[in-house]
């Protein structure tokens, strides 16, 4: 017999939610000032498929139109209601200092990835990690943090996500278009802006009947 639990997508604050975005399409459980987002689901260890991906990217972006939010990892699921509040609880500073941190904030990933040849090889304009870190710095300066992703191809060389103020994207994608300029012969991608999808680490502790 398969036992319902519930399916966590993230964590956001009742007193950031605006309310003017679009229906977040998922039930919510209260502790004090958060809102966990959530839907009934079986409670039973799998990979999610493309829908359940794509049904956990839409709750999360209305939930980041209308304020912030906490992504948690896709899948996470917790036996049931009174176990995710206890989780609530014991980690509200934690969850709450997280809010406060990716307020008013979002993320841009950036792709290097150099050309091929037309015989498959690699263009001999190859950057060392030295001249790939002394090319970004400038990107640096404009974000609030950045963290270092692992490539999602082996023709690409360097990737990171970058947590932004909102406001500041104007400034980013002209910074990232100069970057562009200075390396004509890379390929170089911008791609956001996204919910911080790559700065929130949520902490589940020592609980056994939670299933990422």
């Amino acid at each position: 017999m398969t036992i319902t639990g519930l399916r966590l997508f993230g964590v956001t604050s009742v007193a950031r939610d605006t309310g003017s975005g679009p229906p977040l399409d998922a039930g919510v459980v209260r502790t004090r000032d958060l809102a966990a987002l959530v839907r009934p689901a079986p409670y039973e260890r799998h990979d999610p498929d493309a829908v359940e991906i794509d049904a956990y990217r839409g709750v999360i972006a209305a939930a980041f139109q209308r304020g912030v939010v906490l992504p948690a990892p896709c899948g996470t699921t917790f036996r049931n209601t009174e176990q995710l509040r206890r989780w609530m609880e014991q980690n509200y500073i934690a969850l709450s200092e997280g809010i406060h941190f990716v307020a008013g904030r979002c993320e841009g990933r950036v792709h290097v990835e150099h050309p091929q040849q037309a015989d498959g090889e690699r263009s001999a304009a190859e950057l060392s990690p030295t001249q790939l870190n002394d090319a970004f710095r400038q990107l640096r300066r404009v974000a609030a943090a950045v963290t270092t992703l692992a490539p999602a191809t082996p023709r690409i060389v360097y990737s990171a996500a970058f947590l932004l103020d909102r406001e500041r994207w104007n400034d980013f994608e002209p910074a990232v278009q100069a970057l562009r300029r200075r390396h004509e012969t890379l390929h170089i991608a911008l791609t956001g802006p996204w919910p911080p999808y790559d700065f929130v680490r949520l902490d589940f502790g020592v609980l056994n009947n939670v299933l990422p």
